[in-house]
């Protein structure tokens, strides 16, 4: 786990701010998906916040992962964000099968298509959609 420079900004401080209501309503989700795994990642973070689980390396020592991680409004220990209305199909090769992805939808658009060609189904994906992936 690595911290990314920018989240130490005041900018990134105020992003963190704003997206702690939806970060609560995942975590919520979560518990309810995969409770034994909700349980098992939330107490990690608690000691990766408090320096009980000593992570980190030379470039990035226990001590500032922990700095942030007491910020990180998430259960999950890290957010991706595609800021665009189509990616092209792939398999998440990082993926584990006890793991969840939860994707998000926002913005204003009216219209998107989450699709999974291999099982011939297209859902629609409009702001406000959560959907937890497994694997």
């Amino acid at each position: 786990m690595t911290t990314s420079q920018s989240l130490r900004t005041e900018v990134a401080q105020s992003w963190l701010g704003h997206i702690e209501p939806i970060e609560q309503l995942l975590n919520k989700l979560f518990g309810v998906v995969s409770p034994k795994l909700h349980l098992a990642v939330s107490q990690a973070m608690e000691k990766v916040r408090w320096e009980q689980l000593p992570i980190g390396s030379k470039s990035q020592p226990h001590t500032k992962i922990a700095e942030v991680a007491r910020h990180w409004p998430s259960a999950f220990p890290g957010i991706s964000v595609i800021s665009n209305r189509a990616s092209i199909c792939h398999l998440d090769i990082n993926g584990h099968k006890e793991w969840y992805d939860f994707l998000v939808a926002a913005g204003t658009y009216k219209k998107c298509w989450f699709r999974f060609p291999d099982l011939d189904l297209r859902l629609e994906y409009l702001p406000g959609t959560v959907v937890a992936l497994n694997g």
